[in-house]
């Protein structure tokens, strides 16, 4: 969401391991890779404006991944 929100770029793709690791692709074709680390690197949040209850919050760092 902070590239998002800051650069207004729309996530095409974002794949995350059980390692604690994140792809991220978006619409223009730019890629980025956090990588695991010492600290929750990472969130990533879909929200669903419709019923909160199915919005989908991941967590990612410290050696896992935590959804």
């Amino acid at each position: 969401m902070f590239f998002y929100d800051q650069f207004g770029e729309e996530i095409k793709e974002a794949i995350a391991d059980t390692e604690g690791n994140l792809w991220i692709s978006f619409v223009n074709g730019t890629k980025i890779t956090v990588e695991n680390g010492p600290y929750e690197n990472w969130h990533y949040t879909k929200r669903n404006l419709i019923n909160k209850r199915d919005s989908i919050y991941v967590h990612g760092g410290v050696g896992l991944t935590v959804y």
